[in-house]
């Protein structure tokens, strides 16, 4: 497994955001105790692809303006914990049960459970094509899998959507897709509140793909395989 440093600048590269504000917001949660923290050098700790899905809410949760490292803590607090719906207006949880992958996640889960499982999942493989991801996947016919986290503010909410086509001349699309979101009346959906003027109009939209997502992962992909034989 890697070090801190390692995913630091794996996170950097991979989204495009400068190392030190990544440095930043990886010290503010090692703080509060949200990245395992202790050592340095060949002596440091190793991270977990928990750690990992910590620092990725952490860094595409900061808003686009304003003092986004300062708060840090408070925005991954607000994010990571959003639990999954079936849809962004229906109130019933929702899990991955018509995946063959992520089956591990239970109704409701977070999203920082999920990216965890996603990380985990890449690093073993599980995506490498659709006839894995899919229980009703069509034999012999198999295709690329794509991932798109998507995060929006100020009113917290995430969104992961899981696609692949198949077929060559007419391709197929399968497609599901589980929303983060707290519970809320009608009265208090964003564009509730938005049209009301009780939060800024602006909805500021964050999104990254599974280039992240493997990229990610392959720190984790030793250890993955080695569990993998055992």
């Amino acid at each position: 497994m890697a070090h801190p440093g390692q995913l630091v600048e794996t996170i950097a590269s991979a989204l495009g955001v400068p190392r030190q504000t990544v440095v930043q917001h990886d010290r503010q949660l090692a703080a509060k105790g949200y990245r395992r923290k202790g050592g340095r050098g060949r002596s440091a700790i190793r991270i977990t692809p928990e750690d990992a899905a910590n620092l990725l809410i952490a860094v595409a949760a900061a808003p686009v303006s304003g003092p986004a490292v300062k708060e840090t803590v408070g925005t991954f607090e607000k994010y990571a914990s959003l639990p999954a719906w079936k849809s962004a207006f229906h109130e019933q949880p929702g899990d991955w049960s018509e995946l063959k992958v992520l089956s591990e996640l239970s109704k409701g889960h977070s999203l920082s459970e999920a990216l965890a499982a996603l990380i985990r999942g890449y690093a073993r493989g599980d995506f490498a094509s659709s006839d894995l991801v899919w229980r009703k996947s069509p034999s012999g016919e198999s295709g690329e899998v794509d991932v798109i986290v998507t995060l929006e503010g100020p009113i917290p909410t995430a969104r992961i959507d899981i696609n692949s086509y198949r077929g060559k001349e007419i391709p197929e699309r399968d497609h599901v897709e589980l929303n983060y979101r707290r519970k809320l009346p009608a009265t208090k959906t964003g564009f509730a509140l938005r049209k009301r003027g009780e939060v800024g109009d602006l909805v500021q939209v964050r999104a990254f793909s599974d280039y992240t997502l493997k990229t990610v992962a392959a720190l984790f992909a030793d250890s993955a395989n080695a569990q993998g034989k055992t």
